[in-house]
């Protein structure tokens, strides 16, 4: 015996059924109906704001994949069967892992989800690699040249550990404008020149020893460049809120920028710095200097921008 109910059932209702044949019942039974589903959407676009079609969105912790269409747009949970509902908890969004498309670089956010909602995620960019800058085999323990010379790191007191655990392996590195930048900026990232290292997610254990950034001319002049001896922040990727923030302390010298005192770097994927106003110039220099924790030298950055803001 089967049966249709006369009206659509809510979502996660209990039902029960009593069975009457001639005016005696003959059985009774209940169910659940199943519980509304986790939709996950979102965007995918290049640094130019075009949307991407066919990279892979991968759920990390699921190992659950799916490939944007033609608009850009990306969807989880649509058409599920109970069993695949999505649980509540945080996970990780991996946009073109494993470079599975080599045009494009490979990025990943952390987002929550929760459980029976329609979760929309940000926008997402994913910068294109350009094909005319080689891939260079990196590991710590050394100095390593890269750019023709443009970016120096001294990686002596470093170990990297790749997203395939291996401590070695080939990188590729690009200068991006901070508009077409994949992450965003902290509120103290003052942003000038960053680079865009591939693969995505490479550990740093201890620390950068030392980084030399060559500083561009722009339209042929280095008249915007400040002073020898004036302090910029170095910038890099925040792991836990994803933000580009102040990781360090630098100094120019002969239009080049060169770090002075610890480098606080977490993971590779951005490498910078940031010419910050002079009201700065007192706080980077006790970092430098080594009187202030990273923390205290951001926090009384926060408080020169909160007083400057409030006049």
């Amino acid at each position: 015996m089967a049966f249709y109910p006369e009206r659509e059932l809510g979502y996660g209702a209990n039902v029960f059924i009593t069975v009457t044949y001639d005016g005696n019942e003959m059985e009774r039974a209940q169910f659940k109906v199943r519980d509304l589903p986790t939709f996950i959407t979102g965007g995918v676009q290049d640094q130019l704001g075009q949307p991407l079609a066919g990279i892979t969105v991968k759920l990390k912790e699921l190992n659950r994949s799916t490939k944007t269409d033609r608009d850009g747009a990306y969807h989880f949970g649509f058409g599920d069967a109970a069993k695949n509902n999505i649980p509540s908890g945080e996970y990780t969004l991996e946009f073109n892992p494993e470079f599975k498309d080599t045009r494009y670089g490979s990025i990943s956010f952390r987002e929550s989800v929760v459980e029976g909602r329609m979760n929309p995620m940000d926008l997402r960019t994913v910068p294109a690699l350009d094909p005319t800058i080689n891939f260079v085999p990196v590991q710590g323990g050394g100095e390593v040249t890269l750019l023709g010379g443009d970016l120096v790191m001294d990686l002596t007191d470093t170990r990297l550990v790749f997203p395939d655990q291996n401590t070695s392996g080939p990188i590729h590195v690009q200068f991006t404008d901070f508009s077409q930048f994949p992450y965003p900026l902290g509120p103290l990232g003052y942003g000038h020149w960053l680079y865009f290292v591939q693969p995505g997610g490479i550990a740093v254990e201890g620390s950068i020893t030392g980084l030399d950034i060559a500083m561009p001319a722009i339209m042929g002049s280095y008249d915007y460049v400040p002073d020898n001896g004036y302090y910029v922040v170095m910038l890099g990727l925040d792991d836990r809120s994803q933000l580009i923030v102040p990781v360090g302390v630098g100094q120019i010298e002969n239009y080049r920028v060169r770090s002075v005192g610890e480098l606080q770097y977490q993971r590779l994927d951005a490498i910078g710095y940031g010419m910050v106003p002079y009201e700065w110039q007192e706080t980077l220099a006790k970092y430098a200097n080594g009187d202030i924790s990273l923390e205290l030298m951001r926090a009384e950055l926060s408080s020169v921008v909160n007083s400057t803001s409030g006049q």
